[in-house]
């Protein structure tokens, strides 16, 4: 039953919203209008909590309502729509005691959704939204965003008014600003809605005044009042901070721009304008009032951008993305030509190229400084060719003539030359001339040039040391009329000092043209005359310490030479006086009063011996002839020896003599013995010749270094006259004694303690001093580093000689007759067969003849001497077994080495008898010390020299037992691989090598001379 009359009906038809009459008793609904049933279907009948929201039981709302007599408002969704409505409910009695409710529902879901967006957005945005009740005077809604602005909680906001939350001023300004809107909304012809933007002042939580902007309307009721304002609030504070910082960037910008020299500009390619900054224009100099083009563009830069850039493309729009600027350009203001450099971005317009924007920078300062860079480098290499090419070993003239061309090349001028002056400044002549192709030579013309038809020149080169003309016409006439039929434009000269005086003069021509020199050129080319003005005194050096080298070299030889000669004439007759005197003393030791007479002959002959020696050691020493030969030594044995020598010296002065061996020291030590008894003989020698009372010491200690060497220490003490501070320091120099010495008292030379230093540091050790006058010396010797040797049988120096030799054919060659007679007279008694010759061929053709043992060969002989008759008994197969024994006064080593390569054994001149015998007892013993070399096809003499010939020469060069040891190993591997008949040898070489026996050693390896390449002879 409907309960509506028929007028509602075509009423709520009409309506935009739900209408529903409902039985107030239990909800079902008894009318529904059109829109209800367009919405929910034919509801009619059905309850409305079912039909409108779904459910199976009454909302609250409807509870609420029919508790409700009056009207009630309320809001629901539909839970299968899912849309909101506001409802609105009110009973209404139809009938007496009859009653329906009647509902109208609008729909509100748009609604909904605008305040759920609101709600994100004030929620989450960090400006203030709000609504503020004019009437109220309080904030309806303040967004949670205005804690972060203004430190308040959104309630505590919410319930201020407008006078608390601004400061004074601002309040009364918005008092202003809201009667002004009130006068203009009484206006029935201005009543649009008017939104205003302003800034106001507002405190924050901790009173603090903050800058915020404030965009509002305001919103007027029904009855025309103004009742709301809604509006958003901005902090403007930190906006404000950030404008005035991007302000200050800007001029700051601007500012570095200037500094910086860097300019900005947009390019529109399809209007074909130019838009630019400030710098921009002044750096190219273009107006700035004045409107620029695309063709100022092109004027500067000389091309038009979208003749390389691609203006449309389908395909690939883009394919350059940006244009990069790098030339040298003139400015059209003042001429003035000005590098830059930049880069500008491509903008497209619908595939179309429209824009270049970028920036340029003056970079002129920069070029000319990498130009300048470059020139110094350039300039810095040019100068090292010049000084490589001066200051090296070449030729003088082929350097001076490179640099020349060097130099005109570098400057590029068209001739480039040195005059050297004449020794009395008179002339000067063209040395050294380079010219470009095209340009013609001058040097064959300017040979002795006068200087007197140019009397202008040498002052101006002497006084300024410089001529410099762009154009030959500004120097004075005499010059330039000289200078023109050369074809010379302009010139540059720069003086060459050198050796004291005015050596000459460095120059450029410019031929071609005229030219300006610059400050660089001018000072490079003074450079160069620097350059050549100390090669030309370092090569005058060279020449000065070249000449004196080799007259000191001279010098040497002959001092040499001298030495060597007067080392033999003094020894041939030694050898008589020694001899002779040796053969009388048995015959005359009975008679007191000549065996005196005979033993001073013998002694000055010994003395004169020595003195000879020294001098020797001493020329060698100082020439770097001195060598050291180490091998095992018996520290015993040699102390032994020491004791014996120079005990008969301390019984003859009753001196104590002591000789001391720290317990524990090696047996044997590596070192060379011979150097080592010269040594401790010289300082033993002069402790007894010093020393008239008291005693003399010799202690040997030593350190351990490591298990395999030692340090070891030798002092030399006596008791004798001692030697004053002040002297000390020159003993030790050649011909040196103390002042206070007795020359004639005490003898000598005064080389015994120079040669002893000197042999100490050559065997790397070190001598030092220590004395006191009246109370006597102590000599300090240290030697580092020795090896300890392992024992072996030692052959001691004072062996007893043999009393009687095997018997043999002895061939005895010497020139001199004396000689002779005593080497006679020393062997008779001996089962020897003697034969005498007087010189080399003499003895080559007795030899050849009679086939002897041994032969006794002097070397300094008439017509053949002694060495090359050696050497042709060698190079026979007949005599090469033979042993040659070498007789010679000959003292030097370089002498000796060249002479034990030909010979087995060697006695120098003069000798004793007892050194006679123990050497042709070595050489005749029943085991012969070598072995004979054995005759050598062609094909394994060949061999043996292209296998062997350098490792020969190597050790023949020093005879170092190292190198004669490695020699060795390898002519063994030789010889058991291809030429066995060389093994025994080789084996004996290389055992004489390991066991240290030098002269069986010599001895073997002389015997393979003859295989090899003769050795340099000695002169």
């Amino acid at each position: 039953m409907d309960p509506l009359p028929l007028p509602f009906h075509r009423f709520f038809d009409e309506l935009d919203a739900l209408v529903v009459v409902l039985d107030v008793e239990n909800y079902s609904i008894l009318y529904a209008n059109a829109e209800a049933k367009k919405v929910l279907g034919e509801i009619v009948g059905i309850p409305c909590y079912e039909a409108k929201y779904g459910r199976s039981e009454p909302c609250e709302g409807c509870l609420e309502a029919g508790a409700i007599p009056h009207r009630h408002i309320w809001q629901s969704q539909n839970r299968q729509t899912q849309r909101w409505y506001r409802c609105h409910s009110k009973v209404i009695e139809i009938e007496p005691q009859k009653s329906v409710r009647v509902g109208i529902s609008f729909d509100i879901s748009e609604q909904k959704e605008g305040e759920a967006l609101f709600e994100i957005i004030s929620q989450n945005v960090t400006d203030v939204i709000w609504v503020y009740d004019l009437k109220l005077n309080r904030f309806r809604y303040i967004s949670p965003s205005v804690e972060a602005m203004r430190g308040l909680p959104k309630e505590e906001a919410e319930a201020m008014s407008l006078e608390e939350t601004l400061t004074p001023s601002s309040y009364q300004r918005a008092m202003q600003i809201l009667e002004g809107e009130r006068l203009r909304l009484s206006n029935p012809s201005h009543r649009e809605i008017k939104i205003f933007s302003e800034f106001f002042d507002q405190y924050t939580h901790d009173g603090e005044v903050i800058e915020t902007e404030v965009t509002a309307r305001v919103v007027q009721d029904e009855g025309g009042n103004l009742a709301k304002i809604i509006g958003i609030t901005r902090n403007f504070t930190e906006q404000k901070r950030l404008i005035a910082a991007l302000h200050e960037s800007e001029k700051e910008l601007k500012e570095a721009q200037k500094l910086g020299k860097i300019g900005s500009f947009t390019l529109d390619l399809l209007q074909e304008t130019l838009k630019s900054s400030e710098v921009f224009d002044q750096l190219l100099g273009l107006s700035p009032s004045s409107p620029k083009t695309l063709e100022d563009w092109v004027s500067l830069f000389g091309e038009d951008p979208r003749d390389s850039l691609p203006l449309f493309d389908p395909q690939n729009p883009i394919k350059i993305d940006h244009l990069e600027i790098d030339q040298k350009i003139t400015r059209p203001k003042d001429g003035k030509e000005i590098w830059v450099k930049g880069v500008a971005k491509t903008l497209y317009e619908k595939q179309r190229l429209r824009y270049l924007k970028g920036v340029i920078q003056d970079v002129t300062e920069r070029k000319q400084y990498e130009l300048r860079t470059k020139n110094n480098l350039e300039r810095q290499k040019f100068i090292n060719d010049v000084l490589h090419l001066l200051y090296r070993p070449l030729d003088w003239n082929q350097s001076i003539a490179k640099v020349m061309e060097l130099l005109g090349r570098f400057t590029q001028a068209d001739r480039s030359y040195i005059f050297e002056n004449s020794p009395d400044d008179s002339y000067a002549t063209n040395t050294f001339e380079w010219c470009q192709e095209g340009i013609a030579p001058q040097i064959h013309l300017l040979q002795h040039f006068e200087y007197s038809l140019m009397p202008s020149w040498k002052p101006l080169i002497v006084e300024k040391k410089m001529i410099c003309a762009s154009d030959i016409s500004t120097l004075p006439l005499d010059l330039s009329e000289t200078l023109a039929p050369q074809g010379i434009k302009s010139i540059l000269a720069v003086s060459i000092f050198a050796q004291g005086r005015l050596y000459g003069y460095l120059g450029l021509d410019s031929c071609r043209k005229k030219r300006e020199w610059s400050e660089e050129e001018i000072e490079l080319l003074r450079s160069i005359s620097t350059i050549i003005a100390g090669a030309i005194e370092r090569r005058g050096w060279e020449r000065s310490e070249k000449e004196q080298r080799i007259q000191a070299q001279q010098a040497n030889l002959a001092k040499s030479e001298f030495l060597a000669n007067m080392s033999h004439e003094i020894r041939t007759p030694l050898n008589s006086i020694l001899g002779f005197a040796e053969l009388l003393k048995p015959a005359l030791e009975k008679n007191e009063r000549f065996a005196g007479y005979l033993e001073s002959i013998a002694t000055s002959g010994q003395n004169l011996l020595l003195i000879i020696d020294d001098i020797l050691d001493l020329s060698k020493i100082e020439s770097g002839k001195m060598e050291i030969h180490p091998s095992p030594t018996d520290i015993k044995a040699f102390l032994k020896e020491l004791e014996s020598l120079f005990l008969p010296s301390a019984l003859k002065k009753n001196l104590s003599y002591e000789l001391n061996l720290q317990e524990g020291i090696p047996d044997f030590l590596v070192m060379d013995e011979i150097r080592l008894r010269q040594v401790l003989f010289n300082l033993l020698g002069n402790a007894f010749k010093f020393t008239h009372e008291g005693k003399v010491s010799c202690s040997f200690r030593f350190q351990r270094q490591s298990a395999s060497k030692i340090t070891l220490f030798i002092e030399v003490s006596d008791t004798g006259i001692g030697i004053p501070l002040s002297q000390q320091s020159r003993i030790f120099e050649p011909f040196t004694q103390q002042d206070a010495q007795n020359t004639r008292k005490y003898g000598g030379t005064g080389l015994g303690l120079t040669i002893t230093k000197r042999l100490v540091e050559i065997m790397g050790g070190d001598l030092t001093l220590e004395s006191r006058p009246k109370w006597g010396s102590t000599f300090f010797i240290t030697l580092p580093h020795l090896q300890i040797a392992t024992p072996k049988t030692s052959k001691s120096s004072l062996q007893t000689p043999p009393s009687s030799l095997p018997c043999a054919k002895i061939l005895l060659v010497d020139d001199v007759s004396d000689n002779r007679e005593i080497v006679r007279a020393f062997l008779e008694g001996q089962p020897l067969h003697i034969i005498e010759a007087k010189d080399g061929l003499e003895a080559i053709a007795i030899a050849q003849k009679e086939l002897p043992d041994l032969i006794l060969m002097d070397i300094q002989m008439p017509f053949k001497d002694g060495l090359e008759a050696a050497k042709l008994l060698k190079e026979s197969p007949k005599t090469r077994p033979t042993k040659i024994i070498a007789l010679t006064a000959l003292a030097m080593k370089e002498e000796e080495r060249v002479i034990r390569s030909f010979c087995e054994g060697y006695i120098k001149k003069p000798f004793t008898k007892a050194t006679l015998l123990e050497e042709l007892s070595a050489h005749l013993a029943s085991r012969p010390l070598h072995t004979s070399a054995p005759d050598l096809t062609p094909k394994e003499h060949s061999l043996l020299q292209e296998a062997l010939q350098g490792e020969y020469e190597e050790a023949s060069l020093l005879m170092l037992n190292v190198d004669i040891e490695r020699f060795a190993q390898g002519l063994l591997a030789l010889a058991g691989e291809q030429i066995p008949s060389l093994i025994p040898l080789s084996s004996a070489l290389l055992e004489a090598t390991q066991s240290f026996e030098i002269e069986r050693m010599e001895a073997l390896f002389g015997q393979l001379q003859p295989y090899f390449n003769s050795p340099k002879e000695c002169s």
